[in-house]
Formats: C-alpha cells, structure tokens, sequence
C-alpha cells in the first residue's frame, strides 16, 4: 500500500471476507488483522469512531497545555520583572525608613541659643522673671517644661513674636513635633528678628523627623536659600535624603 487509506477504503477493506482481502500486500494484510480482535459487538465503524474521538480528546489537550504553558511563560516574565524593580527599589526603601530619618534629623538638631537670658540685676531683673525662669529652662535643656514655661509668656507677650518659635523649638526637641510643626509653619511668614529665615531649617527637620520626606525636601530647600547659618547643613542632608 503506497498511500494512505481514507476512512471508506479501510471500513470497505474491513467488511470483505478474508479470501478476497488475501490479494492485499503483507504489510495490509498484518494491518487488517489487528481488527480481528475488536468485541463482537463493535464493529469497524464505530471502531473508528473510537479511534476519532480519542484522537480528538488529544488534540484538546494538546492546545490546552499550550495555553497553559503560555500562561506560566507570561508568569515567569512578570515575576521576573516584579524581582528586578524590587531589587531596585530596596536601596531607597533602606534609606529612607522612618527610623533613618529620625536619626539624620536627630543628629542635625542643636537648638538655637536664645536672648532672653539675663543676670538678676535689680528691678529690671525683677520684671523678667518670668522670661528668665522659662529660657533657664530651655537653655539647661529641660525642654518639656520650656515648652509650657514659654507657651505661658506667650499671651502675655504679644510684642515678643519670637517666642511662639522658642516655643515650637522646646516641642520639638522634646520629641513633641506634631505640635512643633504648626508653630514653624507659622513662623516662617514672621519676618520679626528674621524668624522667616531661621524657622524653614527646623521645619524642614521636624518634617524629617515624622518621615514626611517631601515636606522635608522642600523645608530645606528654602533654608538652603535663605539661611546662611544652615545653608551648607541643609545642602548635606538634602543630598542624603533626596
């Protein structure tokens, strides 16, 4: 047999008898007797009919091992990608948690000497009490008790602007700086004793100190420009942090 049998030529060459198929080549002959074997009840058509249907259920699962095996490709890029960006990613996560920055601002901060510290001399000491008991305070560092000392001169003391910034100094450096920030930002449009140009710097810390990287940025980016006693400090850390 020299081509291949159609479907009718092979159910033709099943239903004659085996004398008449004796004239067929050796290799048809061993190729028809393998039918000889089927069930009674089954017979050459519905044989083949079996043999459609198996051959179909392959080929099914042939395409959907394709889609699949197509699925774990896009897969295996996506991850792959995923892995890269992240291994990206991991310097500046390192960089930037909130305790790095705690830490940068925490070693940036001095707070500012005041002028309100004056020896007892007299009546003129006597009516300065107050101030001097409360900048005594800030100036040995007890910035908690500063913070209220202060805030209790403030109404007092309307003429003396600056001290709502000692105030939100005092805040800060007790580790109060959600209260500090709102004293800053207020300051910073306060041009009494330059408070406009001295405040940006610790507002830019006190956002640096919450993780508030942005706010921080643009903070010391105005003390850069406006500050000449921190303007090389805020050039440094914004180089850290930006």
């Amino acid at each position: 047999m020299s081509e291949k049998l159609t479907r009718k030529e092979l159910l033709e060459l099943l239903n004659q008898s085996v004398e008449q198929n004796r004239s067929l080549d050796e290799l048809d002959q061993k190729a028809l007797e393998g039918y000889e074997y089927l069930d009674n009840d089954h017979s050459a058509e519905n044989a083949l009919d079996r043999l459609d249907a198996r051959f179909n259920q392959w080929v099914e699962q042939k395409e959907v091992s394709k889609v699949k095996k197509g699925r774990t490709r896009t897969m295996l890029i996506l991850q792959r990608v995923a892995a890269v960006i992240l291994v990206l990613l991991i310097p500046t996560v390192l960089i930037f948690q909130p305790g790095q920055s705690k830490r940068l601002a925490n070693r940036y901060f001095e707070a500012p000497r005041s002028t309100y510290v004056m020896l007892n001399r007299g009546d003129q000491a006597t009516e300065q009490t107050s101030l001097n008991e409360a900048f005594t305070l800030y100036e040995k560092g007890e910035f908690s008790k500063a913070a209220i000392a202060i805030e209790n001169l403030v109404a007092d003391n309307p003429e003396k602007k600056d001290l709502k910034f000692y105030q939100a100094i005092s805040l800060y450096a007790s580790g109060q700086i959600e209260e500090s920030i709102p004293l800053l930002e207020s300051c910073t449009t306060e041009p009494y004793q330059e408070l406009d140009e001295r405040s940006p710097w610790y507002l830019g810390l006190a956002y640096l100190k919450k993780g508030e990287r942005d706010q921080a940025i643009i903070w010391l980016q105005k003390a850069a420009e406006v500050d000449a006693l921190h303007e090389e400090s805020a050039l440094k850390l914004l180089n850290k942090i930006d």
